[in-house]
């Protein structure tokens, strides 16, 4: 898969389409690498660290508080991915719930995307967000 760089943004890469060589920001994209699959040791392994987890669980209500730039190179990124891998399960679900260290299901704020809890998304914001590409 191949993965390019926004020259005007500088931080984003993204997939490219090679018809349209032009980021959301409007700048030009040019080829950073090319990346092969690998079972070993990578970016996404290293961003997990030691936790053993399986999957990536972010709440909705979160993604959808950040800002649009930072959203529309997420949706490419989740758009590449599911262009690369049919990992969907052809039927069942995946069920996430918000469990406590006894095993019970907790409260969960950031469960409801539809009418998010401003105020509690607002607690876990960070004094000094990272800049962001696209915003």
């Amino acid at each position: 898969m191949r993965f390019y760089v926004c020259k005007k943004c500088c931080k984003a890469l993204l997939p490219y389409d090679e018809a349209d060589p032009t980021c959301l920001c409007g700048g030009r994209l040019t080829l950073v690498e090319e990346v092969t699959p690998c079972a070993s040791e990578s970016l996404i392994h290293d961003w997990f660290e030691l936790t053993h987890a399986e999957y990536l669980t972010v709440p909705r209500s979160i993604l959808q508080a950040m800002p649009e730039g930072w959203q529309a190179t997420m949706t490419a990124l989740l758009d590449a991915l599911d262009a690369t891998f049919d990992w969907r399960p052809p039927s069942g679900r995946y069920w996430v719930e918000l469990r406590g260290g006894d095993g019970r299901v907790q409260h969960d704020a950031l469960r409801e995307y539809r009418h998010p809890d401003v105020t509690a998304i607002e607690r876990l914001r960070k004094q000094r967000p990272p800049e962001i590409p696209g915003a």
